[in-house]
């Protein structure tokens, strides 16, 4: 098998794992892919690729219809996502719209540098059309903020953008060090750099994972603040002694769930607007009624961390009123069904 056959086969294995990942993400990718081959007349590649990533998925899908899954995957993945932008507003996130300048610049300076590229002294080690991939990507990876723009889902997706804007800026700055003879000083800064950051991390690793658990912790490797530490114990030995059910009911459930390994929270590990399927928060409220012998310990959770993770504020509402107050647990206030 030739080595470009390979590499297809492979680039259409990993649109299938991004698709898998996230979704949206995976359109994205699947759009740049074809965008950037059929600019290059890569047609057969470009089959190739997405012929693989088609096998994958039919598999895939095949094994989740055997295992009576492939509906729920479906409604969670897919059909939640007109709830996650009717109910989440991009009104007010005056931040995240600036930020969204970020790409327009770029893509404009890209343009620019395009068209000046031979009226200009530029490099000739340093081949523009690198670029252009990470450009294409960039552009389509921005389909992640849709339908919800905010800052936290656009500074992400701003990544490959930032690298770009990196990229440009080698390349419009490479002759000007050349020229003062400054080539090797600025490998050695940016060696000594990268070495410090490197040193620096794996200092962090160690001093605030590593060493706080054993190995056979399932923290073991995590970088938790004290306070999130403390709210470990204190929650883990409420619910080792209580004989109730118990459902975290906060962004902090995922946290909690691999800490104890044995909660079974299930969809209320990620309790936010479009994760939860076409019946959405509703479908959620209307669980909630008919819990029996149920503790729900609700987070104190600021305004802020609302906006940024689409929080549940209906069925929080619910909870609140229709629930029975019972006391309080580090972060979390203790919610009780009634019957």
């Amino acid at each position: 098998m030739k080595k470009s056959t390979i590499k297809s086969i492979v680039q259409g294995i990993i649109l299938f794992a991004v698709f898998l990942t996230y979704q949206k993400l995976g359109v994205g990718y699947f759009l740049a892919l074809i965008v950037y081959e059929v600019s290059n007349k890569n047609i057969k590649t470009l089959f190739i690729e997405l012929f693989t990533a088609f096998i994958l998925l039919l598999i895939f899908l095949g094994i989740l219809q055997l295992q009576n899954n492939l509906t729920n995957f479906i409604d969670f993945a897919v059909l939640g996502i007109g709830e996650f932008g009717n109910k989440n507003s991009i009104a007010k996130d005056i931040k995240a719209i600036m930020l969204l300048l970020t790409p327009v610049l770029t893509i404009i300076a890209y343009i620019i540098t395009l068209k000046n590229i031979k009226r200009t002294k530029f490099n000739k080690s340093i081949n523009i059309n690198s670029i252009k991939p990470i450009i294409i990507f960039a552009i389509f990876s921005y389909l992640c903020i849709i339908p919800l723009i905010n800052t936290y889902h656009v500074v992400l997706t701003n990544i490959l953008t930032y690298i770009c804007l990196g990229y440009l800026l080698n390349f419009l700055i490479a002759p000007i060090i050349e020229e003062l003879k400054l080539n090797k000083v600025v490998s050695i800064l940016i060696i000594g750099l990268s070495i410090l950051m490197i040193i620096k991390s794996m200092l962090n690793i160690y001093f605030y994972s590593i060493k706080m658990y054993k190995e056979n912790n399932n923290l073991y490797g995590a970088i938790l603040e004290e306070e999130d530490r403390e709210m470990l114990k204190e929650v883990d030995n409420y619910i080792s002694n209580t004989d109730k059910n118990v459902i975290i009911f906060s962004t902090y459930s995922p946290m909690i769930s691999i800490y104890r390994n044995d909660l079974d929270n299930g969809k209320y590990d990620l309790v936010l607007r479009g994760n939860l399927g076409l019946s959405g928060e509703q479908g959620l409220i209307e669980e909630i009624k008919q819990m029996k012998n149920t503790q729900i310990l609700l987070l104190h959770e600021t305004d802020d961390e609302k906006e940024l993770y689409q929080f549940v504020y209906e069925a929080t509402e619910y909870i609140k009123e229709n629930l029975n107050f019972v006391g309080q647990i580090n972060k979390f206030d203790i919610y009780e069904t009634i019957n």
